[in-house]
């Protein structure tokens, strides 16, 4: 079965995606379609999200874009919607994070978000233990329009404690949003250290009234 590797996968393991597509020829829609005349494909899909295929019948997607916009359709979103609207057969892997996600309406405690639904206050959500030499990656997204937005947040990184990471400082997280337009943060950090580190974040308006989710 002869295999097309798109220029853009060349950074890629070339054997391993030649695996990932015989797997896939195991599919009986896919068989279906190979037997009229079809042909397998695979690229990267990750040097931006305006990356795409052409002339293709069935697409399968496991690629997932955090500068994406969630409440809105963003590029990659359209994208998917004219292939569908050509005939493509598109399959995602949506949801698959789901339980690595938090939403909520903004509760505001004294200029930060309140992660404690009842009567108590709670500026700080823990999110995850960082091994040595590993990095975490949060990206925080609210209802206004994309390009428009008014409100300005920043989110931050800190131990468990409420104390700042030690090592090295996170970076992003702190755009002035009223002026990207983009209702949208991202904030990294990288560990650094000899051990494991509890990571914990922080949301802070900054300005705006809104209480968007």
């Amino acid at each position: 079965m002869p295999v097309t590797l798109k220029e853009h996968l060349r950074s890629c393991d070339a054997s391993l995606a030649a695996t990932l597509l015989a797997i896939a020829e195991g599919s009986v829609l896919v068989a279906e379609r190979i037997a009229a005349g079809g042909a397998l494909g695979a690229a990267a899909g990750t040097n931006s999200d305006g990356d795409g295929q052409k002339a293709l019948d069935i697409i399968a997607d496991d690629i997932f874009w955090m500068t994406e916009p969630f409440f809105q359709d963003g590029v990659v979103a359209q994208a998917v919607d004219a292939a569908r609207a050509a005939g493509v057969t598109y399959f995602a892997s949506a949801g698959n994070r789901a339980r690595q996600s938090y939403e909520a309406t903004y509760s505001d405690s004294a200029g930060f978000h309140d992660f404690d639904p009842g009567a108590g206050a709670d500026a700080i959500q823990t999110l995850a233990s960082v091994p040595s030499g590993r990095f975490i990656q949060v990206t925080l997204n609210w209802d206004e329009p994309w390009g428009a937005a008014t409100s300005n947040f920043n989110i931050s990184l800190v131990q468990t404690n409420g104390s700042p990471l030690p090592c090295t400082a996170p970076s992003g997280g702190q755009d002035n949003n009223p002026v990207t337009g983009l209702p949208r943060e991202v904030v990294t950090w990288t560990n650094c250290g000899g051990g494991s580190m509890g990571v914990a974040l922080k949301i802070q308006r900054v300005s705006g009234t809104s209480s968007p989710l």
